[in-house]
């Protein structure tokens, strides 16, 4: 799962995205995201599961008051995320 979550924060850093992959802990299973305050409110990028298989990643933004405002599609893509990063931080710089 670690190389999964890095391949994408490689992904992102190409793009002048700097990222950092918070992994926790959560009964016993290694969980792993990417937050990104930008301003205007905050980017999050989750795992998406389905009956215990990986579906991909979605990528959320949320204003300052943490009420989402756009939650993107599932994506297995980085290049997709990458994507989708992009234009979140577009909807909370307007």
């Amino acid at each position: 799962m670690s190389a999964r979550w890095d391949r994408l924060a490689a992904t992102l850093a190409e793009a002048g995205i700097a990222t950092e992959v918070d992994r926790r802990t959560w009964h016993g299973e290694t969980v792993c995201r990417i937050t990104m305050r930008v301003d205007g409110g905050l980017i999050t990028i989750g795992d998406t599961w389905r009956r215990g298989r990986w579906t991909g990643w979605q990528v959320t933004a949320e204003d300052t008051d943490d009420i989402v405002v756009r939650e993107f599609p599932k994506t297995k893509k980085r290049a997709e995320v990458r994507q989708h990063v992009e234009e979140a931080r577009a909807v909370l710089a307007s």
